[in-house]
């Protein structure tokens, strides 16, 4: 297992990967609970973590935010369902 510092877990915590995983989040690019360069920087090397930034978004996604997370969330899906092997390979 790989440990890792965690930029959304509180300071010093870590958590430990034993296999293949992938996360997605999304952020708001105006959210200030969330500074972009400081959340760029924590993932800079965690090649598993997909972040997506919403435009002019805060902390709360609005009506409006949906249809790009939900466009985003299924073409990350199918990236990882390609990388899934079939049965019997």
């Amino acid at each position: 297992a790989q440990a890792y510092r965690s930029p959304v877990l509180p300071a010093g915590w870590t958590f430990a990967i034993w296999g293949p995983i992938y996360l997605a989040f999304f952020n708001g690019t105006r959210d200030e609970l969330c500074r972009r360069d400081l959340m760029e920087m924590a993932i800079q090397n965690l090649d598993f973590w997909k972040m997506h930034w919403l435009e002019g978004a805060g902390h709360s996604f609005r009506a409006r935010d949906l249809k790009e997370v939900a466009s985003v969330s299924r073409d990350w899906l199918h990236a990882q369902a390609a990388r899934i092997p079939a049965r019997g390979e």
